[in-house]
């Protein structure tokens, strides 16, 4: 392992995109709640922009330094910043790198130095990280391992802006040679200019990717788009058929409320069909009655 250390957050994210890091690592497997392999491979081929920081990111950046300092309190190991601009190039695969919040210097009973992986959630949550990280931080810590070299990784969590706690990871070192060939496997896609397949998540992705039509031009897809043809084919006539069953439940539940609020189940579920206001914004605005199902 190597550190890089940028001047600027410009050169720093243009490094990243040089190669594969630990939230990358977690998408490429299918298992980012953020981003898809695709959205991925789009930003390593500089045909999407950098995500935009949200309020949820920049509050986290904030925090960062707030949860450390309650991590030493609670174990009493020490730690070092790295620095916000650097990261950890491994120096067998150049194209896997890790940003590194903290490393551990000392750790009673446990090799050092380590690594400290730093995250702020809302309480939402909370179930989330009940008995260990998710899966996405996991894998983050198993690349950030082996980018490293190091032995185990720990996680320090704020949840909700109140709920604070932290968990120790070992080094799996099966997983990290399956996700090693998975991540060669999709850099190579990025090298070549070979896309991974596009899933249902990948809505907001293609039509940033492909904003216009080029009139006039038809492709012809290849063989296996007769199965995705046949796939929508029936999942648009499964879903017709749903909603047609949904409608017709609802109509039925309304007619039995009338002119009542609310409709009581056997079971000690209610329904409400309540009045409600509807915005327009060149016309007067209305209302109507929406109904909604209430759990027990």
């Amino acid at each position: 392992m190597k550190e890089e250390t940028y001047a600027t957050e410009a050169d720093w994210l243009a490094a990243r995109r040089s190669g594969i890091g630990g939230s990358d690592a977690a998408a490429v497997l299918g298992l980012s709640p953020f981003e898809t392999p695709l959205s991925v491979y789009a930003r390593k081929r500089g045909l999407l922009p950098d995500s935009e920081e949200t309020p949820a990111m920049r509050f986290g950046k904030l925090l960062e330094p707030i949860i450390a300092g309650e991590y030493i309190r609670e174990t009493g190991r020490t730690l070092r910043d790295p620095g916000r601009f650097t990261i950890a190039r491994s120096e067998d695969v150049p194209y896997l790198f890790a940003t590194l919040d903290r490393e551990i210097l000392t750790a009673d009973g446990k090799d050092v130095p380590s690594i400290l992986e730093i995250k702020s959630t809302n309480a939402f949550r909370a179930d989330d990280w009940a008995d260990e990280a998710p899966a996405h931080v996991q894998v983050q810590g198993q690349h950030q391992l082996l980018v490293t070299g190091r032995a185990w990784v720990s996680f320090a969590v704020l949840i909700g802006g109140q709920d604070f706690r932290w968990v120790d990871l070992e080094r799996n070192d099966k997983f990290i040679g399956v996700m090693r060939e998975r991540l060669a496997e999709f850099w190579r896609r990025v090298e070549l200019g070979d896309p991974p397949p596009a899933g249902a998540e990948d809505k907001e992705v293609l039509a940033a990717l492909y904003p216009r039509e080029a009139a006039g031009i038809t492709v012809p897809l290849r063989g296996e788009a007769v199965t995705w043809d046949a796939d929508r084919e029936i999942a648009t006539a499964e879903v017709k058929k749903w909603m047609r069953i949904k409608e017709e439940a609802e109509a039925k539940i309304k007619a039995a409320i009338g002119e009542a609020e609310a409709g009581l189940l056997p079971d000690g579920a209610r329904y409400t069909w309540k009045t409600v206001a509807r915005e327009a914004y060149q016309a007067a605005a209305t209302s109507y009655r929406q109904l909604r199902r209430l759990k027990k």
